[in-house]
């Protein structure tokens, strides 16, 4: 046999000595980011803190991370997608890049992906499976509320709830137990509707949830989160204009109801961006030629609900859309 490099020569198998390898990787800090395009980028946290965050005059939407997940090579991470699966990543065979890269679609990253699915929610599971409750928010306005341990399958991947097929899933969150929280609903046509929680029922892993909101002909949710009576809801309309709302207006009602006007449109105007903050965070905007402008939640203004979003002053916005980075 060979030791060393060399050949040795043994009169007997008991002569044969057989050198023991330590074959366990050692574990890295990760980091999982989704970025405003829907592409994901898996990274080095030493890489992750040493790149700039900062949107340069190249920038582009992989460069907008809207979700960030810090985790290690030893856990494995659910990530629960638009078309309502639950995909089980191993963190350990996951390809390494650099956070300057443009990121991969997730069809490519995850072999259990159908074309046009992407990541709404991360969460790390450790040796304990999680406890509690999650909350799933959907495009229609659909809520559903699941304990964690219907999750607790063996399976790489399955069905995380069920829902139309014109309809997908935009948001998965611990479930505050807090009976003082509520759900706050945005839609394209300036409604708004600060829901009470008090009735959303228990319910299994792939049940279709209740209807949250009460819709009109045409409309669409463009945001839904749990919210506190803290911070503010950050509003921004197809003519560039903005405005921040306290959470705590209009007084939580019973949820499936149409709301109030959380601000005044004219013409063809629509809401298309809207945001929880208690913290200030950074955003970015996105220009209808495809540049990207940074930010301050805290350059918005805070009006009342009956009063109209309006342009930032300073600043002008042929504005496409608006993406939240709340953890830059």
């Amino acid at each position: 046999y060979k030791s060393d490099r060399r050949s040795v020569i043994v009169d007997s198998e008991a002569d044969i000595r057989v050198e023991k390898f330590d074959d366990v990787k050692p574990v890295v800090d990760k980091v999982l980011a989704l970025t405003a395009n829907h592409k994901i980028k898996c990274v080095t946290l030493k890489n992750y803190n040493l790149s700039s965050k900062e949107l340069g005059r190249r920038a582009t939407l992989d460069d907008v991370l809207v979700s960030v997940l810090r985790t290690k090579t030893d856990k494995t991470v659910f990530a629960f997608t638009n078309l309502c699966n639950c995909h089980k990543i191993d963190m350990e065979d996951t390809p390494e890049m650099k956070l300057s890269d443009a990121g991969m679609e997730y069809v490519d990253f995850c072999s259990a992906a159908q074309e046009g699915e992407y990541p709404v929610a991360l969460f790390e599971i450790g040796e304990e499976f999680p406890q509690g409750e999650l909350l799933f928010l959907t495009q229609a306005g659909m809520i559903k509320r699941t304990d964690w341990s219907e999750y607790n399958l063996g399976k790489p991947c399955f069905q995380a709830a069920k829902i139309k097929e014109d309809d997908r899933l935009v948001s998965v969150v611990p479930y505050d137990p807090d009976p003082t929280s509520s759900i706050y609903f945005v839609t394209a046509y300036g409604m708004c509707l600060n829901a009470e929680k008090s009735d959303i029922p228990l319910q299994g892993r792939i049940s279709g949830g209740v209807k949250g909101i009460a819709l009109s002909e045409g409309d669409r949710v463009v945001f839904c989160a749990q919210v506190s009576d803290e911070g503010e809801i950050v509003l921004a309309t197809t003519s560039g204009a903005f405005k921040r709302v306290f959470s705590s207006t209009p007084e939580p009602s019973t949820r499936y109801r149409k709301g109030v006007k959380v601000t005044p449109l004219e013409g063809e105007e629509e809401v298309i961006f809207a945001s929880y903050v208690t913290v200030p965070y950074m955003l970015a905007a996105e220009q209808k030629d495809g540049s990207l402008t940074e930010l301050s939640s805290e350059e918005i203004p805070i009006k009342k609900l009956s009063q109209k979003c309006a342009p930032i002053k300073g600043k002008s916005f042929d504005l496409r859309t608006l993406y939240a980075m709340p953890d830059r």
